[in-house]
């Protein structure tokens, strides 16, 4: 067979034909079929099947995590930039929209003209996280919950226990100030908290790691960690609550800070505590 017969058979054999783009044109801010893109109130239990990524970097990533994209609403820029990408991606709806026209949608001023609907990802039973799980115990700031996560896949944490009353990750700001990092976690949103830490302190055999500001705390540099590990962020206002403190915690930790300081804030604590527990 001639050389130039066999390259062609090999490239064919191993490149499936591209998609043509089908995209809708979006002209009116009532339209429904964009409707889940309208900006809405943080949730806390992040409820419904669906959740919204905002920026490309972040919408890239949800892809490359293997997430199932439902549909998404750009600028044709993007679209010519990402043709064979969102070309084959099944099932997905496109949207195409001038720039404008979506921060009316979106209620803000954007940066990035490309957004996704995309299912969420399912929530990861308490007894397959892994051997160091983060909790966030009644955290509310969406903003220091997406903080959070990104520190945590900076610092190796793969897992996170949310509160009941708390803030989700899989919240729409949560998700773009992680910067996609949320996808590389595994999440469990207690329905029962005290339930939860019981069964991680006592059949777990997890070692339960509290911050907080008391007398009895131990600065962090001098903490001595096990090896599997609960570390509790509490409440941006309150801290950790003074009855889980009772109950559960085998170790209190503190951040040496300057006297005139009161605390920090909570994810910026919690990426001190994450650097420590890393590197322990």
């Amino acid at each position: 067979m001639p050389y130039q017969l066999e390259r062609k058979k090999a490239y064919a054999s191993q490149h499936t034909p591209q998609k043509r783009m089908k995209l809708e044109i979006v002209t009116d801010v009532d339209d429904e079929r964009v409707a889940s893109f309208k900006l809405r109130p943080p949730r806390k239990i992040n409820e419904g099947d669906e959740i919204v990524i905002d920026s490309e970097k972040v919408v890239l990533r949800a892809i490359a995590a293997g997430l199932r994209i439902k549909s998404i609403l750009a600028t044709r820029s993007y679209y010519d930039r990402h043709e064979e990408l969102v070309s084959n991606l099944p099932c997905c709806r496109l949207f195409c929209i001038e720039k404008k026209l979506m921060e009316k949608i979106v209620g803000h001023r954007i940066h990035q003209s490309l957004q996704a609907v995309a299912e969420r990802p399912l929530d990861t039973p308490l007894r397959e996280l892994g051997d160091r799980i983060l909790v966030m115990d009644r955290l509310l700031d969406v903003q220091n919950v997406g903080a959070i996560i990104r520190s945590c896949h900076a610092f190796g944490v793969n897992s996170v226990l949310v509160h009941p009353t708390g803030c989700s990750p899989f919240g729409r700001r949560a998700i773009r100030v992680s910067m996609g990092s949320i996808f590389q976690m595994k999440i469990h949103h207690s329905q029962d908290f005290a339930a939860d830490l019981k069964w991680l302190k006592e059949e777990g055999d997890f070692q339960i790691v509290a911050t907080a500001n008391d007398g009895d705390a131990v600065s962090v540099q001098e903490a001595t960690f096990s090896t599997k590990g609960v570390m509790v962020i509490g409440n941006e206002d309150q801290g950790v609550d003074r009855d889980f403190l009772s109950t559960y915690s085998d170790l209190k930790v503190k951040i040496p800070v300057e006297e005139s300081i009161d605390s920090l804030n909570a994810a910026c604590a919690a990426t001190v505590l994450l650097f420590a527990w890393n590197h322990s």
